[in-house]
């Protein structure tokens, strides 16, 4: 699933990147009965910050980002971890970035991307 989305490749191989799962199959069960509004992948995220005790979990989704707040858990986003990303200099060109995100189709709200520009001192897209 996404194998076709830009970056998944990059992803894949990187060897910074660890992919692991939810072992907690039971709970994320009961919870996608009981927030049927959310995605299997934000329940799991949120099951897994906690399994994990992480100090952030990165959830885009508005519902999924309440759910991990609600369980104590810090939440990023896409905007903000590539926020972090520019001010650490990983990033040479954080409105490039985010051009090319809207260019390659990424759903994120325009508004959002230009109120994170902003905060920078750049251009509005």
């Amino acid at each position: 699933m996404g194998n076709d989305l830009p970056g998944a490749r990059a992803l894949q191989e990187a060897n910074w990147l660890r992919v692991q799962s939810c072992s907690q199959r039971r709970v994320l069960n009961e919870w996608r009965e009981q927030f049927r509004h959310l995605g299997a992948g934000e329940i799991a995220t949120v099951l897994l910050a906690k399994e994990l005790n992480a100090d952030v979990a990165l959830i885009d989704d508005r519902r999924g980002r309440q759910l991990a707040e609600a369980n104590g858990i810090r939440v990023l986003g896409t905007i903000g971890l590539l926020e972090v990303a520019s001010e650490k200099s990983f990033i040479p060109d954080l409105r490039a970035t985010y051009s090319n995100l809207l260019r390659e189709g990424m759903f994120i709200d325009k508004r959002l991307l230009n109120l994170s520009l902003k905060r920078f001192n750049l251009p509005s897209l």
